[in-house]
């Protein structure tokens, strides 16, 4: 396919050209089809996979409504090298050429670093000083509701923006709810302060490079959490790269969801070290993963201590009721729910202790059981409802029981042995009875009570007059132990 161009600008013109006398000149599609002829008669094929730099160039040329010829009068660049960039036949171009196109594409400076990234992925320390557009960085969607974390949410935003702070870890159960409010308090950092995010999750990155077998990276770095990442993922050897990379950027950095140590807690103290406008939000099962952040350990949501005492509109007031009303409205929106529902509902967000997680798998059995009939399978085996049997749900709430096994056995030996004694205690109990069925007296039982709060396995209750100083183990974890106690206050 050709076109006959006279004084016409074309993406596929030679502006030596352009003038009195008509030219025909190939359009792209045939440039593209005679290159690819002349790369295969000299047995130098084009690699399509090398070509990241070649995609990012073009898209950012289309989104503008730019051809190659108005890219070239722009940047002061000749076309045939902005043709043979877009073609991967330029591997290497010239820091002075990526920014001349960068200032002609008009990118951001988050699309600029990435631009210069996958343009020149070996040469970090180059980057220029840079500051973060108010972007967020592939936050994951928050489909559920943000119900009793309201306190959690507005302290964790005030210890970010602390001076000398910077650090909040998040700790709690699998299923607690730490995702989402790492999500509520990034947008709110986003929004009131107009920091950027950059979240990276355990979801979208891979296993922790072992010492061995760090080598140079072989494929282009595109995008700026990923060589983030990377680069903290190899801790003091990537320590220049890492401070030429954002050392001037203002940002908060969400780290959410390893359960394993990917990246040590130096290679973040470093970060924060060395840039003074970082922020960082971590989210770990483990509370000790992180000690060097502002610990804040989320619990379970709040349920009622004794159903038959409240009326049904006092139920409903509780965050973990709530939220399961909520999911099984998801489910039934047609459906009236009735003042019994609403008892059994707080009966059953008893028996999953309200973890966000149990409570929407929870939601999918209401539906298919009567009221009564559901509690009565929540008080035997609890652990059957954190498993969700709506279709296309079934990561909702599914392994929590795995989970909190694996959180169990990884308890010194000690403090595995105070769950065990404390789950065979009437409950609610105090730090005095606790101390007087521990062996080692007060001290030891005040650090096996904390560790097992902070990591979830118990939880405090509140006494009438609003303190607290008596505490529960869960209930799913007594069923994991083998102590099914302390159900008569949900049966009654």
């Amino acid at each position: 396919m050709a076109c006959r161009l006279r004084g016409l600008r074309h993406e596929g013109d030679r502006h030596d050209l352009i003038g009195r006398f008509p030219v025909t000149v190939p359009d792209r599609s045939d440039r593209e089809s005679i290159t690819h002829q002349r790369h295969a008669k000299r047995g130098t094929m084009i690699n399509r996979a090398d070509l990241t730099f070649s995609r990012i160039l073009k898209a950012s040329r289309i989104r503008r409504g730019l051809t190659q010829a108005e890219l070239a009068t722009r940047s002061m660049i000749s076309i045939r090298s902005i043709r043979n960039l877009e073609l991967g036949q330029a591997k290497h171009p010239r820091k002075q050429t990526i920014d001349l196109l960068a200032d002609a594409l008009q990118l951001d400076n988050l699309a600029r670093t990435e631009f210069l990234l996958a343009a020149r992925p070996h040469e970090v320390a180059a980057l220029p000083d840079l500051a973060l557009t108010h972007t967020t960085s592939e936050m994951p969607h928050a489909a559920d509701p943000l119900m009793g974390r309201g306190h959690t949410v507005e302290l964790a935003v005030n210890l970010l923006a602390a001076q000398g702070s910077r650090w909040v870890a998040l700790s709690g159960l699998a299923g607690v709810g730490k995702t989402r409010v790492a999500q509520a308090v990034a947008q709110e950092v986003n929004r009131t302060a107009g920091q950027p995010v950059l979240w990276m999750s355990a979801d979208r990155w891979t296993p922790p490079i072992r010492p061995e077998t760090r080598r140079r990276r072989r494929t282009p770095r595109t995008d700026l959490p990923t060589t983030l990442f990377e680069l903290l993922q190899r801790g003091e050897q990537a320590t220049e790269e890492l401070t030429a990379l954002v050392s001037e950027f203002s940002a908060l950095i969400v780290i959410d969801n390893f359960v394993e140590p990917v990246i040590s807690e130096s290679a973040l103290t470093h970060l924060l070290r060395n840039c003074p406008n970082i922020s960082l939000l971590t989210c770990s099962r483990d509370p000790s993963r992180y000690r060097a952040g502002n610990q804040l350990t989320l619990a379970p949501l709040a349920v009622p201590e004794s159903p038959d005492e409240a009326a049904p509109g006092q139920l409903a007031r509780y965050p973990a009721v709530h939220l399961l009303l909520t999911h099984l409205q998801r489910i039934r929106p047609d459906a009236p729910i009735t003042d019994a529902q609403i008892g059994a509902i707080a009966r059953i967000s008893m028996a999953v202790d309200g973890i966000p997680l149990a409570l929407k798998a929870a939601a999918s059995w209401l539906p298919l059981y009567k009221s009564d009939e559901l509690v009565e399978l929540a008080l035997r085996a609890p652990a059957l409802l954190t498993e969700p049997v709506t279709e296309g749900r079934d990561d909702a709430g599914s392994g929590l029981v795995a989970a909190l096994s694996e959180t169990v056995a990884a308890l010194p030996t000690e403090h595995a042995r105070t769950l065990r004694t404390l789950a065979c205690l009437a409950e609610p109990w105090s730090m005095s009875t606790a101390a007087r069925e521990v062996q080692g007296g007060i001290p030891e039982a005040a650090k096996a009570v904390n560790s097992l709060l902070q990591r979830g396995l118990i939880r405090p209750t509140e006494h009438d007059d609003g303190e607290f100083g008596r505490f529960r183990v869960l209930n799913l974890v007594r069923h994991l132990l083998g102590h099914p106690m302390g159900l008569n206050r949900i049966a009654a």
